[in-house]
């Protein structure tokens, strides 16, 4: 309350003057308005959400700026001057009416923005239908375990100038001269993904499973494929260490090459295939980064094996799991990439080849590295390498475990490297190169010596789930004493995920 004694107050807007007693009178008025509105504005701010500002909902209409009234009162000549300023939420009903709209509009954002995830809003439109139409149809739930399954289409046509064994599953060159060309679907492949609800006796740990299968299980170029299970397996995983059982792909070596082709350059260089298996990662953080070590065991798989006068010998599992042991070391961002990764590591097995009356055993070794660097958003470079012996259940040695002549085991060395580029966030290009290299003082006369590959390919991302792509690869096999045997292929791959 001012006290002004006789002092006369001046309304400009009124162009009237007022005594102290009707000053005190209209600025008690004044500040009852002035409560009941900021009132009537705390209770619509609440409406509006902390990340929505009032003026975004809108930008065809201006927002009001709330603000209390002010006076302002200046000593001139005996007279003190008011100026009322105030802003008032809309009063006619058509305003009101477009402020309840905004408001019930900006709930409606607000509720598809909580319920998926931020990034989809910046899809195109036809992505974010496809996408919230997955959440919404897509995945289900059950005493309180998630289930969302999916599909990868994989369409290919394929032309080579020399077949392939075995088929649309590229390995090695076979003998001959034969072009072909065909189109498969047999890569087809249907999963489940099972998130379950955390564990009293585990809290923190995240528990999952994964159901994988496709129609691969013959290599054949007709359409006679049957279903094969890829993986099957049940993970608990927090920041500290993770644990695996079921089927999935081997530890050692994880990486692939960057190629289109069903393949991935197995028994052309690249190391390792999906086995059951119990796994244990334990994990440690280190400066800018995390240093693993892993280490996991597997079934003792043997191929059959045929000497050279026919004699079979039949491939047993062997006494002891195959076990393999990985380090690991992770870097984050430095100046000379985004991240990287370097590994190390190795396995032992035994192997046992059993007919009537005769048996024998054999150890199975191998070291293996891996690497994979991402110098920035666009450029990466990735590749392994291994050395060892009786390596055909790793898809090494181009599938040979032992001489049929003279019993020897088949040692090899290969690896593979690629370099891939982001030309737009889009368009993905890649090239790369693939060996296997078996020891030749180990082979006899027809066996394959040396088996290796290039590739380049590009391919465009035309939606979120739908990626078209060309690859080329030469392909070369080598067989002792024999000839060379090669083949060009040229490759359209079409993939749609859902």
């Amino acid at each position: 309350m001012f006290l002004l004694g006789q002092t006369k107050v001046f309304f400009p807007e009124a162009k009237a003057q007022l005594t102290v007693a009707e000053f005190n009178v209209r600025l008690e008025e004044m500040e009852k308005e002035n409560a009941a509105l900021r009132q009537e504005i705390e209770e619509e701010t609440l409406k509006i959400p902390e990340d929505k500002p009032f003026s975004s909902l809108d930008p065809a209409i201006p927002s009001p700026e709330f603000g209390d009234r002010s006076i302002s009162m200046e000593d001139s000549a005996g007279q003190i001057s008011v100026v009322e300023s105030a802003v008032s939420l809309p009063q006619d009903s058509a305003s009101k009416k477009k402020l309840s709209e905004m408001l019930q509009e900006s709930e409606r954002m607000v509720s598809v923005d909580r319920k998926y995830d931020s990034v989809m809003l910046n899809m195109a439109q036809d992505d974010l239908e496809a996408e919230l139409a997955r959440y919404k149809n897509w995945q289900w739930s059950k005493d309180s375990f998630t289930f969302t399954p999916y599909v990868w289409f994989w369409l290919t046509g394929t032309h080579e100038t020399n077949r392939m064994f075995a088929g649309d599953y590229p390995l090695w060159v076979q003998n001959g001269d034969q072009s072909h060309t065909y189109f498969d679907m047999k890569s087809t492949r249907l999963g489940l993904n099972v998130t379950a609800p955390e564990m009293d006796c585990l809290p923190g740990v995240k528990v999952t499973g994964v159901f994988e299968t496709d129609f691969q299980n013959n290599y054949v170029l007709e359409n006679r494929g049957d279903m094969e299970l890829r993986k099957a397996y049940i993970q608990l995983q927090n920041d500290e260490f993770m644990f695996l059982f079921g089927q999935t792909w081997e530890l050692l070596s994880p990486l692939y090459p960057t190629v289109l082709n069903w393949g991935y350059g197995s028994a052309g260089g690249n190391f390792g295939f999906r086995r059951a298996q119990v796994r244990y990662d334990r994990y440690f953080k280190r400066n800018n980064g995390r240093f693993a070590v892993q280490g996991c065991l597997l079934t003792p798989l043997t191929s059959n094996f045929t000497e050279a006068d026919g004699t079979v010998y039949s491939g047993k599992v062997g006494r002891y799991p195959e076990c393999q042991l990985r380090f690991e070391r992770t870097f984050g961002k430095t100046d000379l990439w985004d991240s990287a990764m370097f590994a190390v590591g190795g396995k032992i097995a035994e192997k046992e080849y059993v007919k009537v009356g005769d048996e024998f055993h054999r150890t199975s070794w191998a070291f293996t590295a891996d690497m994979k660097v991402q110098f920035n958003d666009r450029f990466f470079v990735l590749g392994e390498f291994y050395v060892g012996e009786l390596l055909a259940i790793n898809c090494a040695g181009i599938m040979q475990d032992l001489n049929p002549q003279t019993r020897e085991d088949v040692g090899s060395t290969g690896g593979w490297f690629a370099l891939g580029w982001n030309l737009t966030p889009e368009v993905h290009y890649s090239v790369g190169y693939s060996i296997d290299n078996p020891w030749n003082s180990k082979l006899s006369k027809g066996m394959k010596g040396k088996n290796y590959f290039i590739f380049t390919n590009i391919s465009r991302d035309i939606t979120k789930s739908i990626n078209v792509g060309f690859e080329y690869e030469y392909f070369e096999t080598e067989y002792v004493e024999t000839n060379h045997a090669h083949s060009h292929i040229f490759m359209i791959c079409t993939m749609v995920k859902i």
